[in-house]
């Protein structure tokens, strides 16, 4: 299965005219463990079909990930910004 390391959740507007509650939930982080990529490069997934911060895993509609360690700014402004991770589960 695919690994994300030092991940965050970004939120991606397909053009300037999107309502901001219509944006697609996406990944990005390093990867490892898939044959696709070199060990370690920056990825962005597509959008998000389910994400359980508690398992620590992720689907798109293609692929699975582990997840692994967050991404120490995006937790930080995650917490300084009083959000949770459970507030984007999808499931």
């Amino acid at each position: 299965m695919s690994k994300l390391e030092h991940w965050s959740i970004q939120a991606v507007l397909d053009d300037e005219y999107q309502a901001p509650e219509t944006a697609r939930t996406i990944l990005c982080g390093y990867i490892y463990n898939d044959s696709r990529f070199k060990e370690g490069t920056f990825v962005t997934t597509s959008t998000l079909r389910y994400f359980d911060p508690e398992s620590k895993k992720a689907k798109t509609n293609n692929t699975e990930y582990e997840l692994g360690e967050i991404d120490v700014n995006f937790s930080d402004f995650m917490e300084s910004n009083g959000f949770k991770l459970t507030d984007y589960k999808l499931v």
